[in-house]
């Protein structure tokens, strides 16, 4: 008899086509009052319901911090839109890690919208503004040249899945905004962990044989924006039978799909169909029209004839958390971090997931291991409980690695600075 781990193999095959073709800031601290009265601070809160002290000030260890670069002035360039074409607020959200942890290393950093960029340049045709220049938006050959001729080094700053995107774009006329083949010549790449899989791919786009290895970073600016006065800020537990799974994925690309979260979800249905109240597969409105989509739904999932699955339009990730989720399920065919993950994480939310880099951080399974996944769902729904006070020191250690205010991050880019510069 096949395991669950090859009877979602296939069930993904067929699916992912489907669901491609069918393609909704803050201070540099974390001690922000939220935009209510009398309500506590998140890292008051973090402190009493997660029961550990979360950094509000970058580490201790800054203050012998000595940079390995003199102080530059330094722009980071975003688009402001997502391949929709709507506003983004996750790059703005990674824009502000940046400019946080470039600041942690004593420079002087802004953030600018490509469209300001030309405006700026136009001005004062000829004028060096700025040393270096982090492109996340996709400047044109022009203004490369132009950044170029005044000496400011300019490192390409890939922050999507942009293998995969390019890549549909190109065999499926996908219409995207990646922001790729626009200009050749970057002084180099500033690459995340899951770019790295592609950097030969990467050079070559981008016309740059340099490359610098980056670590994942992510600010809870957005989390902290989003949340209302009357929304949940952390996890609380209640009776599996009452509880809520929730999944992120945009549902709009082969690799970012929701098709092995609901194989899971209605794995675990079958052996265990009192285990949780309800799932709700988020982003995820647009496939409900789609005819092998409906059939896959109609025919194979018992989940969904039970009416404990529904399929909703794409919700702000913390609004969604604190009103219509218990458990997050993170079940990717590609291996980068997500925003959501580390909003879960910081909020407490126990995290079921295959992403390698978070290994050690929530409740963990191989690749498309489905044998494994729907029984780290059945833990985090029956048995997290138990064990919060655990999770939650866990939670907090996996999240301080990624913040823009660890010693770390801010020596490693510090160093990244120092290489574009030299």
């Amino acid at each position: 008899m096949p395991s669950f781990g090859w009877w979602i193999g296939g069930v993904i095959l067929a699916l992912c086509l489907v669901l491609v073709s069918v393609t909704g800031h803050g201070a540099d601290d974390l001690d922000v009052e939220l935009p209510h009265e009398d309500v506590e601070s998140l890292d008051q809160v973090w402190q009493r319901q997660m029961g550990v002290r979360f950094p509000g000030q970058p580490d201790p260890e800054l203050r012998t911090f000595t940079p390995t670069a003199a102080p530059l002035n330094i722009f980071v360039l975003t688009r402001g839109q997502n391949e929709q074409g709507k506003d983004d607020p996750r790059e703005a959200q990674l824009a502000d890690a940046v400019s946080v942890v470039l600041r942690g290393a004593g420079h002087t950093v802004e953030s600018m919208h490509v469209d300001a960029l030309a405006q700026k340049m136009a001005q004062q045709p000829g004028t060096k503004q700025y040393d270096a220049a982090i492109d996340m938006g996709g400047i044109t050959q022009e203004e490369l040249d132009a950044l170029h001729a005044v000496g400011t080094k300019v490192a390409v700053l890939p922050f999507r899945n942009t293998f995969d995107a390019v890549g549909e774009k190109i065999i499926y006329e996908v219409n995207t905004t990646t922001g790729m083949f626009q200009a050749q010549g970057y002084d180099a790449i500033i690459a995340f962990p899951q770019t790295l899989r592609v950097i030969h791919f990467l050079q070559l786009a981008y016309g740059t044989m340099v490359a610098f290895k980056a670590p994942t970073i992510w600010s809870p600016t957005y989390f902290r924006n989003t949340i209302g006065g009357e929304d949940r800020l952390f996890y609380s537990a209640k009776e599996p039978s009452d509880k809520m799974v929730s999944t992120f994925h945009e549902n709009r690309h082969l690799t970012d799909n929701a098709a092995l979260a609901m194989s899971i979800i209605e794995l675990l249905f079958r052996q265990a169909p009192e285990s949780f109240k309800s799932a709700y597969i988020t982003s995820a409105s647009h496939l409900t029209t789609q005819k092998h989509m409906k059939n896959f739904v109609l025919n194979s999932l018992l989940v969904y004839k039970a009416s404990k699955m529904t399929f909703e339009q794409q919700y702000d990730t913390p609004w969604f958390l604190s009103h219509y989720t218990d458990v997050v399920l993170a079940a990717q065919i590609d291996d980068y971090p997500a925003d959501y993950m580390f909003e879960a994480l910081y909020g407490g939310f126990p995290l079921v997931h295959n992403h390698p880099e978070l290994k050690d951080c929530g409740y963990y399974f191989e690749d498309l291991d489905g044998t494994t996944a729907v029984h780290q769902l059945e833990i985090a729904l029956t048995h997290h409980d138990s064990s919060m006070d655990r999770y939650n020191q866990q939670a907090r250690q996996c999240v301080k690695k990624v913040l823009p205010t660890t010693i770390e991050n801010i020596k490693t880019w510090s160093a990244i600075i120092s290489q574009l510069m030299s």
